[in-house]
């Protein structure tokens, strides 16, 4: 399988907002935020696992805490599968240093970037 993981870093808990993936065809759609609880995380690491292709999409609202995606961030470190990443919106510090360590390509998102990674996901 091929897997999108939209990562939503957001301080509104409750903010709740139906996404739109460009039109995402031929890939599996998982998506966490920094609330996720363990349950959560633990499944969208395994469905990374099981993907034979991984587009991680991080949409980053605030400068929070994101504690409970470090798990992500260590998978994203040794991935076993080709791997992009593209991070949109507000500078994160620790985010950035995390992204530091992951093995595959980062876009800082500009909207092509996204768009070329969907085609390189379903491709």
């Amino acid at each position: 399988m091929r897997l999108l993981l939209y990562i939503k870093i957001a301080e509104d808990r409750f903010h709740f907002e139906k996404v739109n993936f460009l039109g995402v065809k031929e890939a599996d759609v998982f998506d966490v935020d920094n609330y996720s609880d363990g349950l959560t995380i633990d499944l969208a690491i395994k469905a990374m696992q099981l993907s034979e292709k991984l587009l991680v999409y991080i949409d980053v609202r605030e400068e929070v805490d994101i504690k409970g995606l470090f798990k992500i961030f260590q998978y994203l470190s040794r991935p076993q599968q080709p791997l992009t990443v593209v991070c949109s919106g507000k500078g994160h510090h620790l985010l950035s240093n995390l992204l530091r360590a992951v093995k595959g390509d980062v876009f800082i998102q500009k909207n092509e970037e996204l768009k070329q990674s969907i085609t390189w996901l379903e491709g």
